[in-house]
This record gives structure tokens, C-alpha cells and sequence, in this order.
């Protein structure tokens, strides 16, 4: 509510309003003082307090509810949305007088389905976190993988963190399988991966049968590298010694892992 949001930005003195503490309180501009403030969801500011918000870039300085004294601020503000500003501004939604003073270093965040090559150090990072957390020793199949890393994620990155959470938690077994992801993202596995794999060089399986397999092996041991945190814990799940897999990768010219 914004009479809340007011006086947790803001501060208080004691009586400013029914039920405030005695002695009064710090609003987070103040506690922020000399530091970096983060306002997420600017886009939801309340408009009646945008006004004031305004009046805080500008002249650094806050005054509490219920007290008539100003305060000098030296806050670094950080702004986030997932709103589209300019619109909100059209429909006078949003103020345009504070939408030029917070854009002053604008940047855009893609969609992550626009850069893929993220997800897999996102997988990683989340998945190593929360084994931590629950002190456990889960890790992804290939199939599960391929499921995870062929998702567009809607949800961005707090999607990634709570289905990685939600798989360590759920997944009855130390290797969480296709089975064990949420139904909308099961449907983005390859159901043939050996075929998809070899699609991207012959969109037919055809040669001598060791060159397929050398093919496949190949894949599997450069996904597995990737997914896995370092060599031992590849090997381990490939149920191979490291010398094994240090040859293989200097047959197959893997360089990762």
C-alpha cells in the first residue's frame, strides 16, 4: 500500500501515525545513505508517490512523516521493470519527469530465450546452490538436460532457480530424469537424441556403424563435461576413471569440462 511503502522509503517520527514506533524509524533511503539503493518493479510505484520520489533525485534530500526537517541523502539508485515505461508514460500511468531522471543509463536485459548461452551456467550455478542447501548430490541426465536447455523460460531467471529447486527437492533419485521435470518442460526433449544429434552433420544415419557410434559418443561425453562441475564428477557419472575421459577428450578434441 502506498501509505506503507511511503513511510518504509521515507521514515517516521514517533506519532506520525496510529501505531508508529516510539522514537520514530530509519526510512531505506536513509539506511541506503552512502550506498546503492535497488528499487524493483519501479513500474508499480504507486503515482501518488512518484512525486516525492521525484523530489528525492533531485534534491538528495528526504524528509520522515510527520516531521518538517529534510535530510541530506547520497543514495546511488538502481531502477528495474519489466513494464514498458514509455507506454505507461502515453497513459499517464507513469510520471514522465521521473521516467528521464531515472533513465539517465539505460539498460536492456534480453529475454532469456534470446540468449541461450546462459542457461547452462544458470543450470549449474542454482543446481550446485541448492545440493548445498538440502545437502544433497543431485545431477541431470542428458535427456533432462537437453529438456531443461531447449525451454524458452518465460519466467527468466526466477524460473530457472525455482524449477532447479523444486527438481532437488522432488526427485526421488541422486540422477534427476526427464521424468522428473515439470510436465511444460518435458515436451522440450529431443525424443531421439542420437538422431538429433547426428542431424546437424547428416539428416540421414548412414556409413560405417563405429563412425555413428563414435558420433554419439563424442556428444554424450561433451554434454556430460558440460553439465558436470569438473572432470571428476564427469567421470563419475560416465562411470569411467579420468584417465579414460582425459583420453577420449584429446580423441574427440573436447576442450570444456
Amino acid at each position: 500500500p502506498a501509505n506503507l511503502l511511503e513511510s518504509e522509503l521515507f521514515g517516521y517520527e514517533s506519532g506520525a501515525f496510529t501505531d508508529a514506533r516510539a522514537g520514530g524509524k530509519q526510512g531505506t533511503f536513509e539506511l541506503a545513505n552512502g550506498g546503492t539503493l535497488f528499487l524493483d518493479e519501479i513500474g508499480e510505484f504507486p503515482y501518488e508517490l512518484q512525486a516525492k520520489l521525484l523530489n528525492v533525485l533531485q534534491d538528495r534530500m528526504i524528509k520522515r512523516l510527520g516531521s518538517l526537517a529534510a535530510v541530506p541523502i547520497d543514495v546511488r539508485i538502481i531502477a528495474a521493470t519489466t513494464m514498458d515505461l514509455e507506454q505507461m508514460v502515453k497513459h499517464r500511468k507513469f510520471r514522465q519527469d521521473l521516467y528521464y531522471r531515472l533513465n539517465v543509463i539505460p539498460m536492456h536485459i534480453s529475454l532469456l530465450k534470446e540468449r541461450k548461452e546462459d542457461i547452462l551456467p544458470m543450470i549449474k550455478h542454482f543446481l550446485k546452490t541448492y545440493n548445498q542447501n538440502y545437502n544433497t548430490n543431485k545431477f541431470l541426465s542428458i535427456d533432462a538436460l537437453n529438456a531443461l536447455m531447449n525451454y524458452d523460460w518465460p519466467g527468466n531467471v526466477r524460473e530457472v532457480r525455482n524449477t532447479i529447486e523444486r527438481i532437488v527437492v522432488t526427485s526421488a533419485d541422486d540422477m534427476v530424469m526427464l521424468h522428473d521435470l515439470p510436465t511444460d518442460i518435458k515436451k522440450f526433449s529431443k525424443v531421439n537424441y542420437f538422431i538429433n544429434v547426428h542431424h546437424r552433420h547428416n539428416p540421414r544415419l548412414e556409413g560405417p556403424l563405429r563412425q555413428n557410434v563414435e558420433a554419439f559418443e563424442r556428444e554424450f561425453i561433451r554434454q556430460t563435461l558440460e553439465s558436470a562441475a569438473n572432470q571428476a564428477e564427469a567421470a563419475e557419472r560416465l562411470k569411467i576413471d579420468i584417465s579414460t575421459l582425459m583420453r577420449k577428450k584429446r580423441k574427440y578434441r573436447l576442450t570444456n569440462g
